[in-house]
């Protein structure tokens, strides 16, 4: 019985984490621009590592801010959670 939620919980933990992850990363992007105050320039500070290699250019809407954010946290989110999945999980 335990065995078998803790199988559960090691193959949902990458997706865990990705959600997770990228709606805390959107929050601090809210937070800090909010802040902040001036957008335009707090765009150009926050790392936005996915909109980078896109080569996307700034200034750009908040909604738009966030849904980069949380793209970043996602992937960041996701690859961590494989991570900590292949380092504790192992199957039977």
């Amino acid at each position: 019985m335990f065995q078998s939620k803790l199988n559960r919980f090691f193959k949902r933990l990458p997706w865990t984490a990705a959600v997770t992850i990228a709606i805390v990363w959107g929050l601090v992007y809210l937070f800090f621009g909010r802040l902040h105050g001036m957008w335009d320039m707090f765009d150009r500070w926050f790392p936005f590592f996915i909109m980078r290699i896109i080569g996307m250019k700034q200034p750009m809407p908040v909604l738009l801010g966030l849904f980069f954010a949380m793209l970043d946290g996602a992937v960041l989110g996701f690859i961590f959670g494989g991570i900590v999945r292949m380092a504790f999980y192992r199957k039977e």
